[in-house]
């Protein structure tokens, strides 16, 4: 990493506010897959949330460069949107 203090800052909120949003999207996504009830479903996605949000910081510390990172984050928010809104167009999840 280069010592470019706008590339640390943009890594950092990256970390802090896309990983945060990328973790929930990704938890709320998983809940409806889970093969329990409800309740427990939910609590169990917001668990994983923790887990997650670590995952999405050191990613984001880890890629190459900065762009890379919010790259990242984003297309697997999208992804998790997606799925979460194709879920529920189905039915499967009230």
């Amino acid at each position: 990493m280069r010592k470019n203090p706008t590339a640390l800052w943009s890594r950092s909120i990256a970390a802090l506010v896309g990983g945060y949003i990328c973790a929930n999207a990704l938890a709320i996504a998983l809940t409806g897959v889970l093969p329990t009830e409800k309740d427990s479903a939910v609590i169990s996605g917001m668990m994983m949330t923790f887990a997650l949000y670590a995952l999405a910081i050191m990613w984001v510390f880890s890629a190459k460069t900065a762009k890379r990172a919010w790259l990242g984050l984003t297309i697997a928010t999208a992804l998790s949107i997606t799925f979460w809104i194709v879920k529920r167009q189905l039915g499967d999840q009230p």
